[in-house]
C-alpha cells in the first residue's frame, strides 16, 4: 500500500500556492481544535472504563495499578497470612485507565503547544509564490545564505516545529531528552524548516525566521531559569541526606 495515500488529503499541503495557503489554514484549525477533540474522546473512554469496573466490582478504580498490585501482594487478613491477590480484571482495567489518563494529560499538554502554533499559522501571510527548491525534504537544495543558528527552534522547539511542519521537533516533549534536544534544533533548525516547509525565497525565509529570534531567546532564558531552580531545589536535599 502506498504510504502517501494514508495521508489525510483534507490536511495535506498543496503543491501550488493556492493549495499551500489553504492547507495552512486547515492545519491551523487542526492544531487549535484537534487536541481538544482527542481530549473529549479519551475522557469519554476513561469514564467507560470506570463504569465497567464499578459495574463489575462495585467500587472505585484506582489509577495506580502498580500500587494496587504491591499492596495486594503484601496485604494479609486477620485470620490468614495468605497474600491477597487482585482479580485479573481489576489489573487489566486499572492499567487501561492509567493509559487513557496519561493520554488525556498528553492531549492537554499538546494543546498548550499546538494552539499558539495554530494561531500563528492562521494569521500567517499567504504566499504569493513558492521557491521550487523549498519543501522538498532531504532532496531539497539548501541555500548558502540561510545556514546558521535558529533561535526559534532552540527556544520554542515544539511550537516552532509545528508551525514549520518539522515533526522531529516533537522529540523535545520527551523528558530529559528535551534538556539537550534544543541544541540540535538550534543548529539544524534552518535546514529542517527549509526542507519541510515552503517559502517564497531564501530572503523570505530569513525574514520569517528572524521574527522568532526575540521569542526564542526569551524561551531559552526561561528554560535556563527552570533548570537553575530545579538544581537549587534538588542539590540541597541531596547534601542534607
Amino acid at each position: 500500500m502506498d504510504i502517501k495515500k494514508l495521508n489525510c488529503a483534507c490536511f495535506a499541503l498543496g503543491s501550488d500556492v493556492q493549495g499551500y495557503n489553504k492547507g495552512c489554514k486547515k492545519r491551523a484549525l487542526l492544531y487549535m481544535i484537534g487536541p481538544l477533540v482527542v481530549f473529549f474522546v479519551l475522557y469519554f473512554l476513561y469514564q467507560i472504563v470506570y463504569w465497567i469496573f464499578a459495574a463489575t466490582y462495585g467500587n472505585a478504580l484506582s489509577w495506580l495499578p502498580f500500587v494496587m498490585t504491591a499492596m495486594a501482594q503484601t496485604a494479609t487478613s486477620a485470620t490468614s497470612t495468605t497474600a491477597v491477590v487482585l482479580p485479573l480484571g481489576v489489573k487489566i482495567l486499572s492499567i487501561a485507565q492509567v493509559l487513557v489518563y496519561d493520554l488525556i494529560v498528553l492531549s492537554v499538554v499538546m494543546w498548550f503547544f499546538s494552539f499558539p502554533a495554530g494561531l500563528i499559522l492562521w494569521f500567517k501571510k499567504p504566499l504569493t509564490k513558492i521557491d521550487p527548491a523549498s519543501g522538498l525534504g532531504k532532496a531539497g537544495r539548501l541555500p548558502a545564505n540561510i545556514k546558521g543558528w535558529n533561535w526559534g527552534a532552540a527556544g520554542w522547539p515544539i511550537v516552532w516545529g509545528l508551525v514549520n511542519f518539522s515533526w522531529i521537533s516533537l522529540i523535545g516533549m520527551i523528558p530529559v531528552v528535551n534538556l539537550v534536544w534544543w541544541i540540535y534544533l538550534g543548529k539544524q533548525g534552518n535546514k529542517l524548516a527549509w526542507q519541510k516547509n515552503k517559502w517564497e525565497s531564501s530572503e523570505h525565509f530569513i525574514a520569517q525566521q528572524a521574527k522568532w529570534k526575540i521569542a526564542g531567546i526569551i524561551g531559552l532564558l526561561l528554560r535556563l531559569g527552570g533548570v537553575v531552580y530545579l538544581i537549587g531545589q534538588i542539590v540541597p536535599n541531596l547534601l542534607n541526606r
